[in-house]
């Protein structure tokens, strides 16, 4: 049960989901995930903590992965974002080989925003 949900590209992909949407689910289901994979819990655990089966706790997070791709789906955030982070080093690099530092400040102040 827990390693279908402890390969290193589902924590590195919730985590980023998380970071994005995580506000968006319930208390609950949020305290659970975060147990989970901020604190490094295992699913018994969080079911401990949480008073809950940790078949409970597995269906939650599952659950709430699935909400957080929904999000994703339809806003397409944490794409852009990661978009946007390719395109910033991409003018960084050409800032450094040209030397203009009118590019390396826009770089930076892009990489800020982001």
């Amino acid at each position: 049960m827990e390693k279908i949900l402890d390969d290193v590209e589902t924590r590195v992909r919730a985590a980023k989901l998380f970071d994005q949407y995580g506000a968006l689910l319930k208390d609950n289901a949020r305290g659970i995930f975060e147990e989970y994979f901020s604190d490094d819990l295992s699913l018994s655990e969080v079911a401990s903590h949480a008073g809950i089966t940790r078949q409970g706790v597995h269906d939650s997070i599952k659950r709430s992965l699935g909400q957080l791709e929904e999000y994703e789906s339809r806003l397409q955030l944490v794409s852009r974002r990661e978009e946007a982070e390719i395109l910033i080093s991409e003018l960084e690099k050409i800032s450094l080989k040209s030397n203009d530092k009118a590019l390396k400040k826009i770089a930076v102040k892009l990489e800020s925003l982001v």
